[in-house]
């Protein structure tokens, strides 16, 4: 079955930019973008677009970046600012994010990415799919507080 993860249910898969796809977790409310092949800063700004404006996203749903299927990035330090930007024009329609990266270096790079989140943003990097989705639904959860049942 390979890689496959619990994406259950799935309500949206949809693709872009050739070396992306999303999917919309509307149980879990996460949405999750997974990237292959090149990953640039073009890929972040589609996926981002993207997937908040898809008709299934809500605003207290969290992201998660899953690059492990990344062969090559090409996001530099030079690019962090922009993709800052990017971010910034999202955060009301956001409550966390997760990025999963396949290096250390890469690991870095999205850290020094998430330095420059507004504060009191939840975000993190891993290097394992699994964990950053406990955290992440974990994360959504304590920001939602207690559901009235």
């Amino acid at each position: 079955m390979g890689r496959l993860l619990h994406y259950v249910p799935l309500r949206s898969l949809f693709s872009f930019a050739m070396n992306a796809r999303y999917r919309i977790d509307q149980q879990q409310r996460i949405g999750v973008v997974t990237c292959f092949d090149v990953l640039t800063i073009e890929t972040f700004e589609i996926g981002m677009e993207r997937l908040t404006r898809d008709p299934l996203w809500q605003s207290e749903f969290g992201e998660l970046w899953d690059c492990t299927e990344a062969t090559d990035l090409r996001i530099g330090p030079s690019d962090l600012q922009r993709m800052a930007e990017i971010d910034h024009a999202y955060s009301d329609v956001v409550s966390a994010t997760a990025m999963v990266m396949p290096s250390f270096a890469a690991r870095s790079l999205a850290q020094s990415y998430f330095s420059l989140f507004p504060l009191g943003r939840p975000a993190r990097v891993f290097s394992k799919v699994e964990e950053a989705r406990v955290w992440l639904v974990d994360t959504i959860a304590n920001i939602a507080g207690p559901t009235n049942a």
